[in-house]
């Protein structure tokens, strides 16, 4: 890959490479959604894959979000989250704890959990709903 092969002394020569890469030749299952040819904001969609990328400010490098069905989801530069930690699930079962903000140390006397078990209850019990309302259906057919 290009950027294994960069050398000391080579930048621009690297840029160019890097960028030739970039803009290479798609396959036909490929669709790439641009505004010019000359950007590096786009959208590419393949059968086994999403990327949306824009330049960076700082330093023209692409930003963005890559979804690969082999590797998974790739973040590519800053990242920020809105909302209390209460509000962001890990594996779908916990939670990190709220009072994770109160600065409150973690200790033998008063151990504070960093996640909390929290199934999705609310999800399931419409699902219930909606399971009940097409059974109902089914049998008066």
């Amino acid at each position: 890959m290009i950027l294994e092969k960069l050398q000391p002394g080579t930048v621009d020569q690297d840029l160019k490479d890097l960028e030739r890469f970039r803009n290479r030749p798609r396959t036909i299952d490929t669709k790439l959604i641009k505004t010019s040819s000359e950007t590096l904001t786009a959208i590419s969609v393949t059968p086994y894959s999403i990327d949306l990328s824009a330049a960076s400010a700082a330093s023209g490098d692409p930003v963005g979000l890559s979804v690969v069905a082999s590797t998974g989801t790739v973040i590519r530069g800053p990242l920020g989250i809105s909302g209390s930690p209460g509000d962001i699930r890990v594996a779908g079962l916990w939670k990190f704890n709220d009072l994770l903000l109160s600065g409150m140390p973690s200790t033998i006397m008063t151990p504070i959990p960093t996640v909390i078990f929290s199934p999705p209850l609310e999800s399931v019990a419409r699902f219930a709903k909606s399971a009940a309302v097409l059974v109902g259906l089914m049998a008066t057919l």
